[in-house]
């Protein structure tokens, strides 16, 4: 069969919509099946978009629990002080070590944001070319799966972009103002010498709720669950 303007267009380069009434017209039948076909291909791209979302949340997660994790053993070793102050010279390198810990799965984090953005960029395709046919046709089963492809794509943009701006916050809000602040109680500055045990616990344990509710956010089930 002879491509037809739609099939060299590829649903990429449209023509002009007086082209396509008149390709519409001459064979309806083969402008229907080859938008069919375009929804289809448009579909199979949406699936591993929404894929490629769900992997890096669930990396996000992953690196949150283990944030978790490192604050509250990290704290567990920490005399229970609620006020005191002493020498925590021999807390200092394993403070640093988890610290160290922490950033490395920030800079993870951080190094997800920039694979989304991609989300933030234009419709990856017009969906007003897929309605033109399905309004020309009066075919409601292509109005139907156009229109359902849209909600499709824009709920994972949605998703990508909070995902996006969620990570930002995370590092921002929570674990450079974490640092800063249990730097401050480890006293890092003078090797630990006036360390508060109690502040610096109580850091930790609030850095770890932060982190498991972000990890939450992350294992927050889409619409799709198939994450293979």
């Amino acid at each position: 069969m002879a491509n037809s303007p739609l099939q060299q267009s590829s649903f990429v380069f449209y023509p002009e919509e007086e082209l396509l009434q008149k390709a519409i017209a001459a064979a309806p039948e083969t402008v229907r099946r080859e938008t069919l076909a375009a929804i289809g291909r448009r579909q199979g791209e949406t699936d591993r978009e929404e894929r490629f979302v769900r992997v890096r949340a669930r990396r996000c997660a992953e690196c949150a629990e283990k944030i978790a994790e490192e604050a509250e053993a990290f704290a567990k070793t920490l005399p229970q002080s609620l006020f005191g102050v002493g020498n925590g010279e021999e807390f200092i390198l394993p403070a640093g070590l988890f610290f160290e810990r922490v950033e490395t799965a920030k800079k993870v984090l951080c190094g997800i944001v920039p694979e989304l953005d991609r989300f933030w960029g234009p419709l990856p395709f017009d969906p007003h070319r897929l309605r033109f046919v399905a309004e020309t046709l009066r075919d409601g089963v292509l109005t139907k799966q156009t229109d359902e492809l849209v909600e499709r794509i824009e709920a994972n943009r949605k998703r990508a972009q909070t995902f996006s701006e969620e990570i930002g916050d995370f590092c921002e809000k929570v674990i450079e103002v974490f640092f800063e602040r249990a730097g401050t109680a480890a006293d890092t500055e003078h090797n630990g010498e006036r360390m508060r045990f109690g502040t610096l616990a109580g850091l930790c344990g609030e850095l770890k709720y932060a982190a498991q509710t972000f990890a939450a956010k992350c294992r927050k089930k889409p619409r799709k669950t198939d994450d293979t």
